[in-house]
């Protein structure tokens, strides 16, 4: 099976090769004696005292975990009891080697005995066997099988449907765009939760269809795994989904997350109208994430939008601080007045001021002129009036 993880995983093991002695030439040719060069690093490890001892210790020490769940990690160990020069070196690739395969073998009879108690039918035992079963490529089968299973309990198939989201195949991408795919699947909803959290590129074409099907009840669950994917081409979803006018305030309000995350400038001019509020409750969870989010994308045309919200007289508290909050985060040095002239204003609420001083903190560093212990004074100052 294909890992969706494995190749940076497997750039790291590449150097623990060449900390090991070996060549990747030799390693991919197939070849059995290491290349000059592999030979001599070997010659001068072998010198080498107790610091190097320690480094190639943990080298083996990370191989072993990745032998237990990378037949590619076993290879690597095998290759280093055939070939290495350095015989202490081949005796502990052995020794791992064993280690590893005797747990791999123990692993492979655990998932089998676990596989027959959920064929039980008995609930319980088969919840048990489903949280017994480990994280790993081999049991991947046997997670399959059951949460594909529509004549099982609905939370025993959801709970093998989290499991097998947490192994980081190509081929667990795939069954859960099979189960998201099918609209009469009870976990179809939590099938598209997880696509997102597996952080695979192939799934954004569907997730962005789901999300901007108006008449698909999951588009919530398909925007929040499009944020959590954070690839910058789900950003045009998240700008379709805040202009459709029918869309609920919910899925708008989780499209103005994606686009603070995504950092997203060309959903500026989308999401000043919503910071100002038109069309929308005084203090909706709308404004708010739009004011975040303007906040999160540093964009300079969203410093004066912010700076209006909070110099308003008649403005709702909650927004004037979440605007003051978003000028902080923009680290925009246009916001400094507006802040300051907020602290000096006796009638904002408290809330807005303390908002506005974390604001300055953050923008500034406290390096506003003058000493420091003169502005925290001032500020102190401002505050207690």
């Amino acid at each position: 099976m294909r890992r969706g993880v494995a190749p940076s995983a497997f750039c790291c093991a590449g150097v623990l090769v060449l900390a090991l002695g070996f060549s990747a030439q030799a390693q991919e040719e197939g070849e059995g004696t290491p290349a000059p060069a592999a030979g001599a690093l070997a010659q001068e490890i072998a010198r080498m005292g107790d610091i190097q001892f320690k480094a190639r210790e943990e080298a083996f020490h990370v191989l072993s975990g990745w032998a237990r769940r990378f037949p590619e990690a076993r290879e690597v160990l095998a290759q280093a009891v055939a070939v290495h020069a350095d015989l202490e070196v081949r005796e502990r690739a052995r020794m791992v080697l064993e280690e590893t395969e005797l747990d791999y073998a123990q692993t492979r009879l655990g998932i089998e005995g676990l596989a027959q108690k959920l064929r039980s039918g008995d609930v319980r035992v088969q919840f048990e066997a489903i949280a017994s079963l480990p994280r790993v490529d081999e049991a991947f089968g046997v997670l399959k099988a059951f949460a594909a299973d529509r004549q099982a309990d609905p939370q025993l198939r959801a709970a093998a449907l989290e499991i097998l989201a947490r192994i980081p195949l190509v081929e667990t991408a795939a069954f859960l765009s099979a189960v998201a795919r099918d609209p009469q699947d009870p976990l179809r909803e939590r099938a598209v939760f997880w696509l997102g959290r597996l952080r695979v590129a192939s799934v954004l074409p569907y997730l962005s269809s789901i999300a901007r099907d108006a008449r698909d009840p999951v588009r919530l669950r398909a925007c929040y795994a499009l944020t959590i994917l954070g690839d910058p081409a789900a950003a045009p979803v998240f700008r379709d989904v805040l202009q459709d006018i029918d869309a609920p305030e919910d899925l708008k309000s989780m499209a103005a997350i994606g686009c603070g995350a995504l950092a997203d400038g060309q959903a500026v001019p989308i999401l000043m109208p919503i910071a100002q509020g038109e069309g929308l409750p005084p203090s909706s969870a709308l404004r708010i994430f739009a004011l975040r989010s303007l906040g999160r994308i540093r964009d300079p045309r969203a410093v004066a939008c912010l700076g209006e919200i909070v110099g308003r007289a008649d403005e709702d508290a909650t927004v004037q601080r979440e605007a003051c909050l978003a000028l902080g985060q923009s680290r925009a040095w246009e916001a400094v007045g507006i802040l300051r002239a907020c602290l000096e204003t006796e009638t904002k609420p408290l809330r807005v001021r303390k908002a506005a001083v974390a604001a300055l903190r953050r923008i500034t560093g406290w390096s506003l002129p003058g000493p420091v212990p003169d502005q925290v004074v001032f500020y102190q100052e401002v505050l207690g009036r």
